[in-house]
């Protein structure tokens, strides 16, 4: 086939070189054209209308072919750098960026991964790995169990969390503040301040193409809250932590872990502990969420505030004197719904898994959370 094409330029480009040559020879053009004639309808007419024909086909062919798995896919988000062809997925952007990092206004979100679903429970302790600028408001209702030191009771907090990104990679996180109503049998009822805990996070690994993040940063826990709720009475403890996450299942699913030391300025008054939170979602209908999470302090250096064998969890250091090696674990089942780019709302149920309880029988977390 291509060689009969080529034979076929070949003669009219032949031809072509004889008729100018011969232009002032006139007998000679009429033979010449004579044989063309005689040659066209022999060779050139079908053969150039096949070509024709191939190369107009060929080209619509090729692009179904490359074009029709993207749209047929669907599933999820790949903004900024895959709509701009820097990745390889063949997924349709549920997100349309409205900026490149080229030119992304002051302050916006990294909306490179807005599939992630951040953490819901261990609010304080698990990070999420993006740079972003977002308010996130966050109830949280824990039973405390007979078994503790401060009786049977509850606690509610009414806390409101917020990060602004500088970049796509360096943001300042609060991550702790709100405040606290108590009522228990051994402590009464109680109202106060929860301490202020702010510092900085930084992406390590920021791979958009394989929605593969790593952070790492360090908070500083403000003792401005209120004695009342065992708040306020340290002198600051440092919290340093790494945070990651990975999509996979088609961007159906996403894992994300965090692990953190927080160590205190001064110990005799407060805890030494290392924590770790693991979160685990899966998209069941568009937008919505499954969650699974599971978290645990492992308290390695006691305190000398009070004696006792408890300590207060995430929320709040008791300084005990007797709790260096005890460990509580903790999961949690929930949803989160994810209404567009800026706007989700979560819930979760956790539970202790372990036999140690401490002041820990359940808690229900719920978080409304606006991003820029």
């Amino acid at each position: 086939m291509v060689s009969n094409r080529i034979s076929i330029i070949a003669t009219l480009s032949l031809c072509l070189l004889t008729t100018v040559s011969r232009a002032e020879d006139v007998p000679s053009v009429k033979v010449i054209k004579q044989k063309q004639t005689e040659s066209k309808p022999k060779e050139v007419e079908p053969k150039e209308v096949s070509v024709i024909e191939t190369t107009a086909e060929a080209p619509a062919e090729i692009f179904v072919d490359q074009q029709s798995p993207v749209i047929q896919s669907g599933h999820n988000h790949y903004p900024t750098e895959c709509e701009q062809g820097h990745c390889q997925h063949g997924n349709t952007p549920r997100y349309q960026p409205l900026f490149t990092n080229e030119n992304r206004p002051m302050f916006m979100s990294d909306h490179s991964f807005d599939g992630f679903i951040q953490p819901v429970t261990n609010f304080v302790g698990a990070i999420d790995p993006r740079s972003r600028t977002r308010v996130r408001g966050v109830f949280a209702n824990q039973m405390i169990p007979d078994s503790s030191i401060l009786g049977d009771g509850d606690l509610q907090l009414y806390a409101m969390q917020a990060s602004i990104a500088i970049n796509e990679r360096l943001s300042i996180i609060a991550e702790k503040d709100g405040y606290i109503t108590m009522q228990t049998q051994g402590a009464g009822n109680r109202r106060g301040w929860a301490d202020i805990s702010a510092g900085l996070k930084y992406v390590l690994v920021r791979d958009v193409e394989n929605q593969r993040l790593l952070s790492g940063g360090i908070m500083y826990d403000l003792p401005t809250g209120s004695d009342d709720v065992f708040q306020g009475n340290n002198d600051g403890i440092w919290t340093m932590f790494l945070s990651g996450g990975q999509e996979f299942a088609n961007g159906r699913a996403h894992v994300l872990g965090t692990a953190g030391w927080r160590l205190p300025n001064n110990k005799s008054k407060d805890t030494e502990s290392l924590y770790y939170s693991l979160h685990l979602d899966y998209e069941v209908f568009d937008g919505w969420y499954a969650l699974w999470e599971f978290n645990g302090i492992i308290y390695t250096d006691s305190g000398s505030a009070i004696a006792s064998p408890q300590e207060g969890g995430d929320l709040i250091n008791l300084g005990a004197n007797n709790v260096d090696g005890n460990h509580v674990a903790t999961t949690a089942f929930g949803a989160t719904r994810v209404f567009n780019r800026n706007l989700s709302a979560s819930v979760a149920y956790e539970v202790p898994v372990t036999d140690r309880k401490d002041l820990f029988d359940n808690r229900v977390t719920a978080t409304v959370t606006f991003t820029y």
